[in-house]
């Protein structure tokens, strides 16, 4: 099924216990052996996969997967491996196999691309690494998947055309959704305790399920030239685009509009730009989706380089809207030269969107609302969960009349509209980073006469001068000394994540264009929504000087993960989690709602 390439493999170190290292040593040479065949057409492009080598004795003791397949020795290359079975997935969305070699008396992990739980596979040795001279030091090997004697259960065939050329949307269409629910559900609980994370109110609750066709909120297909004008996605590891007929996460009028701008943008005859030679101007179109009335509309934006037709642009946007009756909008960015910084880019909503044709925005019903989604700012990526989501954090909360709610990460205010509109006496605090945001958040807190409600903050949670201003704007100023030698080593263990994480999006690049007020009330409930990075170290410490009395917090993946573990062990007691897969078939984690109490006790 696969063609075999090497694997990526992590070597042991010491660490602390429930924690795994990830420090990258080497990286072999291809494999010559021959492909094989992949159930869905045609020979593998390739299959990427990587290992890890997990620390011995008892530093893990108790981690050990209950599909552990045993084996005496790793002898050499070309040795093959029998009948090993698939586990479980990863957060990549890997097939992962574990083994353990009695002779070395360790523990290892593996992950395999398109490899489903369930199946068993025979894999082959293509490389080891070992001292004879140092007899206690971990032997390295590498392992390739050398043919699938076993298929799962639980495969599919997949809806999506697409799917077999791998392009970057979807990891799991070939899996049952109630096995990804599953699968995803265990990786969660199995992380919670590998992070010693402990949740008072056990067994966690399933995952709430969402639709599994028509819920993505928001793609960024990229447009390049292959045969003509193209739109589409970038494969895992690669480069080069794969091109696009429809992606069936997306709802129909978002399919409707994606046909029409590929239409449109050919006619007009665009140039895509070009990263090796520089030329073209066009680099991506987004479409984001929306469900209000009943109906579901979407908006569509161009990204461009350098200086682009504008005469083009309008007309592409008239035109386009004239054949898909449920776009409602083209919007014009000039973003493009900042995806060229850095890979996986995505925007942060500094920069206002120009508007080409229709409006700027989407409308969105949540809670009897319609709130006005901006097309610059994040906003959940199911369509579908949103209120189910809501409704948890409200329940979360437990707000009573009264009450001092901060919301932080707060976006275009989904929480806030929510909170308000629910129990209008309270106080409301907004904070983001996202100017076009916050403006769209004071357009509907206006409209629906909330306004006087809510301090809306325009500042960067992750740069420490910011957060010592807001510390001292509030009333009763609870100020910790610095790090003690226990609080140094926890963050620590943790750093190497915060460098993966942190580094994605450059805080200290954001504007300030609002100031504190000289005072703000203090806290009694803090909502926590951050992006995928999780909370900043800069804000995980602040949030310890705040002694929130209760916090809920909104996040996903090993972010999530690190900052729970980092809070439950210096004073916040975790009580209860809800989670909710607002993505399948993708590798993204399930996305989860945490609810944490100050108790001091650390």
């Amino acid at each position: 099924m696969f063609v075999l390439r090497p694997c990526v493999h992590f070597a042991g170190r010491k660490i602390r216990s429930g924690m795994r290292s990830e420090t990258p040593i080497h990286q072999s040479s291809s494999s010559s052996r021959s492909p094989s065949r992949d159930p869905f057409g045609g020979p593998v492009p390739g299959c990427t996969f990587y290992g890890w080598v997990y620390t011995a004795g008892v530093a893990l003791q108790g981690f050990v997967h209950e599909e552990t397949f045993v084996i005496n020795s790793i002898k050499g290359r070309d040795q093959v491996i029998r009948g090993v079975p698939v586990a479980g997935v990863d957060e990549n969305g890997h097939g992962t196999i574990h083994l353990h070699v009695r002779r070395d008396k360790q523990n290892y992990e593996f992950s395999f691309a398109r490899a489903l739980p369930g199946e068993k596979l025979n894999l082959i040795v293509t490389h080891v690494t070992k001292n004879r001279l140092k007899k206690k030091e971990i032997a390295n090997f590498h392992l390739a998947i050398d043919e699938r004697c076993s298929a799962s259960i639980e495969e599919v065939t997949p809806r999506c055309q697409h799917f077999a050329e791998k392009c970057g949307g979807c990891s799991f269409q070939n899996l049952k959704y109630e096995a990804q629910l599953r699968e995803k559900f265990e990786l969660l609980k199995m992380r919670l305790k590998e992070y010693e994370v402990q949740v008072p109110r056990a067994p966690v609750d399933p995952p709430v399920p969402s639709p599994p066709f028509g819920w993505h909120a928001r793609t960024e297909f990229r447009v390049f030239l292959r045969d003509g004008l193209q739109m589409g996605l970038h494969p895992e590891g690669s480069p080069v685009p794969v091109p696009l007929s429809r992606c069936h996460l997306h709802p129909e009028a978002a399919h409707e509009a994606f046909q029409a701008l590929l239409t449109a943008l050919r006619a007009a005859k665009c140039t895509p730009f070009d990263e090796r030679t520089g030329r073209g101007w066009l680099r991506h179109v987004v479409l984001r989706s929306a469900h209000a009335a009943g109906l579901v509309e979407s908006l569509a934006t161009l990204v461009t380089v350098g200086e682009p037709p504008r005469e083009v642009l309008n007309r592409v946007a008239v035109v386009a809207m004239q054949n898909a009756p449920r776009l409602v909008g083209v919007t014009w960015s000039t973003e493009g030269e900042e995806s060229l910084k850095s890979p996986g880019w995505r925007s942060v909503g500094q920069q206002s969107h120009k508007v080409l044709a229709g409006r700027s925005y989407l409308m969105h019903d949540v809670v009897g609302m319609k709130l006005k989604i901006s097309s610059e700012a994040f906003f959940r990526p199911n369509i579908f969960l949103a209120e189910t989501l809501i409704q948890t954090v409200l329940e979360m909360s437990a707000v009573q009349p009264g009450d001092v709610v901060w919301d932080t990460f707060c976006g275009q205010g989904l929480f806030t509209s929510a909170f308000l509109q629910m129990h209008r006496d309270l106080q409301m605090v907004c904070i983001d980073r996202s100017l076009p945001a916050l403006q769209k958040l004071q357009q509907n807190l206006a409209e629906w006469g909330h306004a006087s409600s809510a301090e809306v903050l325009h500042g960067d949670l992750g740069i420490p001068a910011y957060l010592h201003r807001l510390t001292a704007a509030l009333p009763d100023q609870h100020r910790k000394g610095e790090l003690d030698e226990a609080d140094e080593a926890h963050e620590a263990d943790l750093n190497f994540e915060d460098e993966v994480e942190e580094a994605d999006i450059p805080f200290h690049d954001t504007p300030f264009q609002e100031k504190v007020p000289a005072s703000l009330p203090a806290p009694q409930i803090l909502l926590v929504d951050p992006g995928r990075n999780g909370m900043p170290k800069p804000f995980r410490r602040h949030l310890l000087d705040l002694e929130v009395a209760r916090v809920v917090y909104i996040s996903s993946g090993r972010a999530l993960l690190r900052d729970l573990a980092y809070l439950t062990s210096r004073g916040y007691k975790l009580e209860e989690i809800k989670c909710f897969d607002l993505q399948p078939h993708t590798a993204k984690s399930l996305e989860v709602v945490a609810h944490l109490e100050w108790t001091g006790i650390g």
